[in-house]
């Protein structure tokens, strides 16, 4: 049994909280996202121990004894930052990008605390864990989980270690990736298979759920039935990322469920229906709301899932695809001070 305490989505907090263009609509800057994350990681660390810890607790008339059986997570939602350029401040933006985003909740439930770069650079909006606090914090998780989608170039300043400009071409203006509906999502499997080694090398989880994978196919809410289901665009995404999550898992990353997003076109936060991320495609205009297999969903069932086995990624069907054996290579992640 798997509960998941938190799906913690690091952009929303920005556009709740900080921006203010997200419900609950509250523009409170820097010092109002950064005040939402640190309280929700102070309540994600005291529900880990009243569930794990606390003697006789009991959850709807679930004993502790029938609930300890569970594991307590978190997802966040991530980007991976690849430097622009070999230079120093490119790389080092691209390293502090990502302490920025998965080390402002990663670091804190691993090691204690923030990372220093982020305490040093947001030092006049971010608050601080108490010495308690810190000890609840540091292991207070089953499982790591990650939302993946893309990933971006990202670009530093020689004269401020705080800048990260990020960037979807390279110095030569190519894309890094073909442009999904989503204008902030571009196809970039490598960076999947970057982002993995990464958290491995730098937490080390017990564990590793992908929450969340996928793509919405340009295009495909103004095209016919017929035309959607044939979502090659779509297949293509998958088969790239899952080619690099069977490498990352080779290599010793430990994900053993895979969470593809997602199992029907659904409601997207603001942009309603209009962008469709489904295996299974939803007639919306349809009184019974008919649901059709996309290509996508038949090739997921074929060459990974096996469908009322358990599935998962250690259920990948025998002659499914197969890592891809050129990678770019790994920045090697920053040490936690």
């Amino acid at each position: 049994m798997f509960l998941l305490l938190l799906l913690l989505l690091l952009l929303l907090l920005l556009l709740q909280y900080g921006q203010g263009v997200f419900a609950p609509g509250i523009p409170m800057g820097d010092e109002g996202m950064y005040k939402c994350g640190h309280n929700l990681l102070r309540a994600h660390a005291k529900t880990y121990q009243l569930y794990h810890k606390v003697p006789q607790a009991k959850l709807d008339n679930v004993t502790f004894a029938d609930a300890a059986r569970g594991k307590v997570g978190i997802a966040l939602n991530i980007e991976y930052l690849e430097p622009l350029t070999e230079a120093k401040e490119d790389v080092a933006a691209a390293n502090y990008g990502l302490e920025k985003n998965l080390g402002w909740f990663a670091d804190p439930l691993f090691f204690g605390d923030y990372p220093a770069s982020l305490k040093s650079c947001a030092k006049d909006v971010l608050p601080s864990f108490t010495a308690e606090e810190s000890k609840l914090l540091k292991g207070s998780l089953d499982f790591l989980g990650i939302n993946f989608y893309t990933g971006k170039f990202a670009k530093g300043s020689a004269t401020d270690k705080c800048s990260v400009e990020t960037r979807e071409q390279d110095v030569n203006g190519k894309d890094i990736g073909p442009l999904a509906e989503s204008s902030w999502l571009r196809v970039v499997p490598w960076s999947f298979y970057k982002l993995l080694k990464y958290v491995q090398s730098r937490y080390d989880p017990k564990q590793i759920i992908i929450t969340e994978n996928g793509v919405s196919a340009p295009k495909e809410d103004s095209m016919s039935v017929q035309q959607a289901i044939r979502d090659d665009f779509r297949v293509n995404y998958y088969k790239g990322y899952l080619d690099y999550l069977c490498k990352a898992i080779s290599e010793g990353v430990k994900v053993n469920t895979y969470f593809a997003w997602s199992f029907m076109d659904n409601f997207e936060w603001r942009e309603g229906y209009s962008q469709r991320f489904g295996i299974n495609h939803v007639d919306f205009d349809s009184p019974e709301l008919t649901r059709t297999t996309k290509d996508s969903g038949k090739f997921l069932s074929k060459h990974f899932f096996r469908v009322g086995r358990g599935g998962g990624v250690g259920a990948r069907r025998p002659g499914g695809r197969k890592p891809t054996k050129e990678t770019p290579k790994a920045a090697k992640p920053a040490k936690q001070q």
